[in-house]
């Protein structure tokens, strides 16, 4: 036993570590971690400073993490940690340190040696103890700030394991995953290039309800432990289909759209199973209206009862077993036109933008919807041979596994949630009316 005190905190509630005093903070894989809730936890560091004030750990923090990648929604703050680094002083530590091992080093043989005396023994421990305390001295208040590779550790891993990630990840995942190269996407990339921080919450959980639970409770998640859902109102869900299913469930409040969920599956999974998930996590929903967006494709087998969007329906109107859910689903989509990425990209950030005071303002819940977080970061944007603007969905092609975070796929489920008539038209007639200001202003 050293002595040693941890406390595990979870920054999801960061404000169960007030009052407690640390003297060092240890936060691991802070790619998942936003900055801000991480500065939470600075008040903490407050420890004995006549214990442990000597020591270079006293009022410090070590920072670990993957190489993170901004365009799987991953946080990349610590990379801004690197300017506070004094190249000159860590050169100056890691010399002192050299000559501590040489010295340790120097004393071991000694005391091994039986022809060394207790005073040349001494001295040495005394010099051992000068150059201990000068690098403990110089080691105070520094930053040291390290990227490394995975091949660091190729002797133990074997080259067999990089080939192996090298044939299964596209290149852009083996270079941050493995080289711990920067990945980035710059915002002229982006096919949502308004999407903002302030479009995402944090503080999507009701505390009250979950923390009626013991430990040993068998907790399951629901829609009762969301804080801003209207359990009396209707849902609006977006409904993609495919080889990943998707539904990203909305409401719309007020002056704000909350985007409340995210829902997948993927195969051999299908409708049926996507509907149990839908139906169990929303059984708290008091008003069981749903209006259904979905994409043309899905409704194009309408007359024949076979298309996807009506099965969705019957498969949430009616369970596994044939008995009426209580549910009603209304499909919203019918008869509407195709949604062109050209339409959906000038919509969407004209919504992204805030300006459009006619346009409700975007809030998504960034734990339960994180998957539709990652898709809207990353989805690239590109130009056909005849200048329009498209979505780059080849990322919809690659393993089941890996669709949910890093495709395009739930961003046309949130597409087809939002990019409704009523939003639309609200859209167009604002570009309608600069045309004719335009106008008016050049004649």
């Amino acid at each position: 036993m050293l002595g040693n005190k941890f406390f595990l905190v979870s920054l999801d509630r960061a404000s169960i570590s007030a009052g407690i005093s640390v003297v060092h903070h240890f936060i691991d894989e802070c790619k998942f971690t936003r900055e801000d809730r991480v500065s939470k936890l600075f008040p903490t560091l407050r420890g004995d400073a006549m214990l442990y004030g000597n020591s270079p750990y006293f009022m410090g923090q070590t920072f670990c993490t993957d190489m993170p990648n901004p365009n799987d929604g991953e946080h990349d703050w610590i990379l801004r940690l690197e300017k506070n680094m004094n190249k000159e002083q860590i050169i100056k530590i890691i010399q002192a340190a050299l000559i501590v091992n040489e010295i340790n080093i120097e004393l071991v043989n000694a005391r091994n040696n039986e022809k060394k005396t207790e005073k040349q023994i001494s001295n040495i421990e005394k010099n051992l103890e000068r150059w201990t305390n000068r690098l403990r001295k110089i080691r105070q208040g520094s930053t040291f700030f390290y990227v490394v590779s995975s091949f660091v550790n190729a002797d133990i891993l074997t080259i067999n394991y990089f080939k192996n990630l090298f044939e299964t990840l596209d290149f852009e995942d083996f270079k941050s995953s493995v080289l711990s190269i920067k990945a980035t996407l710059e915002k002229g990339s982006r096919f949502y290039a308004n999407l903002k921080p302030r479009h995402f919450y944090y503080d999507g959980y009701d505390y009250n309800y979950y923390d009626q639970f013991g430990l040993l409770d068998n907790i399951t998640q629901t829609s009762r432990g969301l804080k801003y859902i209207n359990h009396s109102q209707p849902l609006d869900v977006g409904f993609d289909a495919g080889n990943m299913m998707s539904l990203v469930i909305g409401q719309e409040q007020g002056k704000n759209y909350r985007v409340l969920k995210g829902i997948y599956t993927l195969t051999p999974e299908w409708i049926r199973e996507l509907a149990n998930k839908f139906l169990d996590f929303f059984a708290p929903q008091k008003n069981k209206t749903i209006n259904l967006y979905f994409d043309r494709a899905a409704n194009q087998y309408r007359k024949a009862n076979q298309d996807l969007a009506n099965k969705l329906k019957n498969a949430i109107e009616i369970d596994e077993k044939g008995k009426n859910t209580g549910w009603i689903v209304l499909l919203m989509s019918v008869g509407q036109a195709n949604i062109t990425h050209s339409e959906e990209f000038d919509f969407m950030n004209e919504l992204m933008s805030g300006r459009n005071k006619n346009l409700p303002d975007l809030l998504i819940d960034a734990h339960e919807c994180k998957e539709l977080k990652s898709s809207l970061e990353i989805a690239p944007v590109t130009k056909d041979s005849r200048g329009n603007i498209k979505k780059v969905k080849t990322s919809e092609k690659l393993a089941a596994h890996r669709l949910p975070s890093e495709s395009t796929n739930f961003s046309d489920a949130f597409k087809y949630l939002l990019c409704r008539k009523k939003y639309l038209n609200i859209a167009k007639q604002k570009r309608i009316l600069h045309k004719i200001s335009d106008v008016k202003i050049r004649g």
